[in-house]
């Protein structure tokens, strides 16, 4: 379940604003400034406490004066509180995937005897960017393993012809003597 924060599409009268909303998303504030403050002074001693909504939110129901806490909609809805929350949270953003093996060229590395199934999986797996990059690259790789193999074709070709040459002019030297 992915959370987003709802923006405002109306006014309300100023009046209700001064008198309701404004104390209430003060309380908000300050309840979740409370609880936050404290998270991040348990994770100081501990470590490993995190600081979430989930978290937030449990924390505020033992801190609040009200004893109502604070939900976690109210949080991505308080600019402020949202801020504060932002600023201590501890989740991390997803980690990127891991670099496939290159060689010194920077080009990939393909064995032969590699899994073909978990690597049906991987390419599953890529985005389109991705797909094309790694076909580009292959591509790229092919066209010059291809001018490579033209050339050794071509070395190999001259040494046979030298290699033909040379039997002959020895065999001329041979039947000659």
């Amino acid at each position: 379940m992915r959370l987003t924060r709802k923006s405002s599409t109306h006014q309300a009268p100023t009046w209700l604003e001064a008198a309701v909303y404004a104390p209430k998303k003060q309380h908000t504030f300050e309840v979740v400034k409370q609880a936050v403050d404290a998270l991040v002074e348990q994770r100081k001693l501990d470590g490993v406490t995190r600081i979430s909504l989930a978290t937030i939110v449990t924390m505020t129901k033992q801190q609040d004066p009200l004893g109502q806490g604070v939900a976690h909609t109210t949080i991505l809805e308080n600019e402020e509180a949202y801020a504060y929350y932002k600023r201590y949270r501890t989740a991390s953003k997803p980690k990127k995937r891991q670099a496939s093996p290159q060689n010194v060229d920077g080009n990939l590395v393909i064995k032969a005897d590699r899994n073909q199934e978990r690597v049906r999986q991987r390419y599953l797996k890529m985005n389109r960017e991705e797909l094309v990059n790694q076909l580009l690259s292959t591509e790229q790789q092919y066209a010059q393993l291809y001018e490579r193999w033209l050339v050794l074709n071509d070395n190999v070709l001259e040494w046979q012809l030298r290699a033909e040459q040379a039997e002959t002019h020895l065999n001329a030297q041979r039947n000659g003597k």
